[in-house]
């Protein structure tokens, strides 16, 4: 297996920078942060857990070999059993050993936190329970009674109930603040290695070496086991909303069970190569991470089993334990090797669903309107454009402002504008009808920002003569008219940077520059119904950029060049948290629902963060400019943009439901093309390292190996009663394979000896395999004898990419000079079309499943869709930042695929031409791609050997 490091992502989802932990300490040289409100236990459904972990962890090192580990409730802490007799007390952010608990007189065998994070209990070989004052550092009580070692242990949500397993075959309970034993079990028939306490508290299961798990009733104490395992079992462990357990064996499978039914939930999870030491669920329960004495950690995606990734290079002797911590961005694990590796997750990196680039004249100063239909921008000689947020077309152009225009604001249901300029003047216009409805000159010098109120009766503008102006909103249907301001607010001693208005539109929050060079800045909050001011802080280093109010808390969030952003009760009128950044923010906005706050910085960086524990979630990828702006459109599907000197417009999708890949592992090198099975059951893969592999699709395990290439594969195909197969390779080598015995049938011997077969197909009627390659040549062959029947001289240049029509027709290839690809008619042998458009190399060519369209994928890395009949371009899509290199559509043909050396695998909606969705599931070029019928399972073969089934995500 390669010790590459396997990425699993969605959506949406791709670069940069490591998941933030829940910090309890502030980082040594920055500035102290304050401690965040507490967050509620349960966490949005719309942030994925984190697939994506280091490939190395950085390490505690200890003075003798980790048996166990775990994390306190609130993640601040790990504790670990050692086999030194102590209870290690690490700092999980650094790494920092800051307590040891002593007084077990053997090796600690497991560890366990009370839910409340204020006991910690301990199981020693010594045959002793101890139980420990976290913050007090001090033993609390010594249960005895068990005969021989004690292996496992853990508490029950009472806080006072501890349950324990040991070797003398007996599960315990105990009554911690009586320091009794009040129960003692003997259902096992063999040492007990493991034990877990469902979330509810009402079951308890224990794993014993009789390779049994039981499960019991803690009203009763009643067993039942579960059996399946043919070996110990070790480990155990509940999902977080206790509908399912997963156990891990020393026959080296873990295996999943439905808590309710008493039965697996599907068949064992394999991949580890010696004893399954430890199981642990993710917080949301969509993951398991595994340790295992082989040295590796691994991850499944908890629904299906699928192993998402292998990580290999993290410690040089046996794991014997593995926890998550709360927040899901770190794994840690206890070693043999006298150590516990901290495995820091990656953030789900985020892809845009639509971008166009913007007008001449951009300077990335815009607005989207509350639909998300319009974006106001400015263009050329200070004019302000509005165009259309899915195509860039301009729909109107304003004329009026003679300096650099600086901010723009849209009235909530998106008819009235406001610019305003360095001109010292702002406007009013009705959108509409582009009308221009008022003069706005009541500053004394350059207008900096503009903001209309939630409920549409009012807006302001702020200026560098540090005063803000409140104005109401015309009604419809007025006439242009110079507009006097109703109020005005100028304590501020800086200049006005920033606006805000409260969800009720009660409340205005200003922004300002500092007033001195050492600072600092103001921030202040008005009640606008009395004009008065009712919070101030000056807490704020440097200029502050961007304000906004949570959408249903009374919560305040401000951005600033400190850099960072600083979060404020307005209840109790006081700081919450300062969150550094590596740059200045210059945007800030909460998703509707203030379950996520996105910020926009100088370094190109939009981040979602957590609405209530104000940790790091997704980030945004792809501008290469600052970021100017983030608006959210307040519909429906809660479309994101985003603006950025880049001269782009980006749209994100809000929803970002997890998209977990499936690893279907076997292929020693490149992946470079695949095909579906008709009924779809099955996958056909070929691969540089010389073989043709058939795989279960629902099991993601290879079925059959087919060997007959010397050279490497760069083409598969499978005729349409899914009886045949064929492939072609390095060395003018082409096979036909018999599918339902995976026998090799005939070799068709033609092409240059040291050509490589590009593309292979067979007709409609599965009688003839027509293929192409790098000699220039297309052969058609007849099945059954191998026989060659026909053959095209094509380009002179070599055919790197081919395509046969639905109706076996007409061939499309690659490698005409100048980029263009050409259409042969088979029947004729003659050319009957060409496709000029890419500047650079074609890669792919696939027609549309009812042959009326073709689609082609360059190294210009976009993709093009051309009419089969005439040649005519349909669309260009600006589809990938690399080659593209495979493209596949649903047999509906509304939607596509595509893939290439920017590892991200793309959706399409061809109805509307635009990109739905966008995923990083490998972390290496991606070279070939199938969909299943429905559009709802993607198969991607990459650089990194693997193929990866993954779900498309919910419309």
């Amino acid at each position: 297996m390669s010790h590459a490091r396997v990425r699993i992502v969605f959506a949406a989802l791709l670069a940069v920078g490591a998941a933030a932990l829940l910090d309890a300490r502030a980082t040594r040289g920055q500035e102290k942060e304050k401690p965040a409100a507490k967050a509620p236990a349960a966490k949005p459904a719309v942030f994925p857990e984190s697939t994506q972990f280091d490939p190395k962890p950085s390490s505690v090192r200890l003075g003798d070999e980790a048996l166990a580990v775990t994390y306190s409730p609130d993640g601040t802490l790990v504790a670990v059993g050692c086999a030194d007799k102590t209870v290690v007390l690490a700092d999980p952010a650094s790494g920092k050993q800051f307590g040891l608990l002593t007084g077990h007189t053997d090796a600690v065998a497991a560890v366990a936190f009370s839910r409340d994070g204020t006991k910690l209990v301990s199981a020693s070989y010594d045959k002793t329970v101890r139980v420990w004052d976290v913050a007090g550092k001090k033993e609390l009580a010594v249960l005895k009674g068990h005969q021989n070692a004690v292996l496992a242990v853990a508490v029950l949500p009472d806080g006072n109930t501890v349950v324990s397993g040991s070797a003398d075959r007996l599960v315990k309970v105990w009554d911690v603040a009586a320091k009794k034993e009040t129960k003692s079990l003997d259902e096992h028939a063999g040492s007990v290695r493991g034990v877990a306490v469902s979330p509810d508290g009402k079951t308890v299961a224990t794993a014993g070496s009789d390779r049994r798990v039981v499960l019991w009733t803690v009203s009763d104490w009643k067993p039942e086991a579960l059996k399946g395992h043919t070996a110990p079992v070790r480990a155990v462990c509940f999902s977080p909303d206790g509908t399912l357990l997963a156990s891990g064996s020393d026959d080296t499978s873990v295996r999943v069970w439905d808590v309710a039914k008493r039965a697996p939930k599907f068949d064992p999870m394999r991949g580890h190569q010696d004893a399954v030491t430890g199981v642990c669920f993710s917080p949301r329960g969509q993951l398991i991470a595994t340790s295992s004495a082989d040295k590796t950690l691994r991850l499944w995606e908890a629904s299906t089993g699928g192993e998402l990734s292998a990580l290999e290079e993290g410690h040089t002797d046996a794991l014997h334990g593995v926890a998550f911590a709360p927040s899901g961005k770190q794994i840690a694990t206890a070693s043999a090797d006298k150590s516990v590796g901290l495995w820091l997750a990656t953030l789900p990196r985020v892809y845009a669903s639509n971008a166009f680039t913007a007008a001449p004249g951009w300077t990335g100063v815009a607005a989207v309107s509350a639909d998300g239909k319009r974006l106001a921008a400015v263009g050329e000689n200070f004019t302000v454009l509005v165009q259309d947020t899915t195509t860039g077309q301009v729909k109107a152009t304003f004329r009026g402002h003679r300096a650099t225009i600086t901010s723009l604001a849209f009235s909530p249901d998106g008819t009235r504008l406001v610019s305003t300029g360095r001109d010292k003047i702002g406007y009013l216009w009705d959108v509409p009808s582009g009308q221009k409805l008022a003069d706005l000159d009541g500053h004394r010098g350059s207008l900096r920002c503009a903001a209309f109120s939630p409920d549409g009766k009012t807006f302001v503008t702020g200026g560098v003569d540090k005063r803000v102006l409140v104005y109401d909103v015309p009604p419809a249907g007025s006439k242009p008219a110079e507009l006097r301001e109703k109020a005005v607010y100028d304590t501020h001693r800086g200049a006005i940077a920033c606006l805000a208005f409260s969800p009720d539109s009660k409340l205005l929050a200003t922004g300002a520059d500092t007033a001195t060079k050492t600072g600092p800045a103001e921030l202040k909050v008005w009640e606008l119904a009395k004009g008065a001011e009712v919070a101030s802080w000056a807490d704020h280093t440097n200029d502050i950029t961007a304000v906004c109010f949570h959408p249903t808390r009374p919560v305040l969030v401000s951005g600033g060049l400190d850099p960072g952003f600083r979060v404020w009760d307005l209840t109790a009128k006081k700081p919450l948290l300062f969150r550094r950044t590596q740059t200045p923010v210059k945007a800030v906005t909460f998703t509707a629902d203030g379950k996520e706050l996105l910020t926009g910085s100088v370094g190109q960086a939009v981040v979602a963060w957590d609405g209530d524990s104000w940790q790091e979630q997704a980030r945004f990828v792809g501008h290469t400019g600052a970021i100017t702006g983030l608006f959210v459109s307040r519909t429906a599907d809660g479309t994101i943009f985003s603006t950025a000197t880049d001269k782009s417009v980006r749209a994100w999708s809000l929803s970002r439901a997890a998209v977990t890949g499936t690893k279907m592992a076997g292929h020693e090198s490149w992946v470079t093309a695949m095909v579906l099975m008709p009924d779809g059951k099955k996958l056909f893969s070929g691969s540089w390292d010389g073989t043709v592999r058939m795989w279960n699709v629902e099991t993601a395990k290879e079925e059959a190996q087919i060997e007959s290439h010397k050279s490497k594969i760069y083409s598969v195909a499978v005729s349409r009663d899914g009886k045949r197969g064929a492939s072609g390779g390095g060395n003018g080598e082409v096979f036909v394979y018999n599918l339902e015995t995976n026998e090799e049938l005939v070799q068709l011997e033609g092409h240059n000896d040291e050509s490589e077969i590009n593309g292979i197909a067979f007709t409609p009627d599965g009688k003839r395999v027509v293929t192409a390659a790098s000699d220039g040549d297309v052969r058609v062959w007849e099945t059954e004898t191998g026989k060659e029947v026909a053959k095209i001289k094509g380009p002179k240049e070599g055919i790197l990419a081919f395509a046969l029509s639905p109706d076996g027709k007409k061939v499309a290839v690659s490698g005409v000079p100048g980029f263009a690809c050409v259409v042969y008619s088979l029947e004729s042998k003659a050319e009957v079309l060409r496709l000029r458009g890419h500047s650079n190399t074609v890669h792919t060519i696939v027609f549309s499943p009812d042959g009326s369209r073709i689609l082609t994928g360059a190294a210009d890395r976009s993709l093009r869709l051309w009419e089969t009949e005439t040649g005519k371009e349909v669309h260009k899509f600006d589809a990938h930042s690399g080659y593209v290199r495979g493209a596949s559509f649903t047999p509906d043909g509304k939607t596509l695929v595509s893939v290439g050396y920017d590892h991200v695998n793309r959706i399409w909606d061809l109805t509307a031409m635009r990109q739905v969705a966008a995923f990083e599931v490998h972390d290496r070029p991606v070279l070939s791609v199938a969909i299943s019928a429905d559009g709802k399972t993607i198969f991607s073969g990459s650089a990194d050997s693997n193929i990866v089934r993954w779900r498309a995500p919910e419309k």
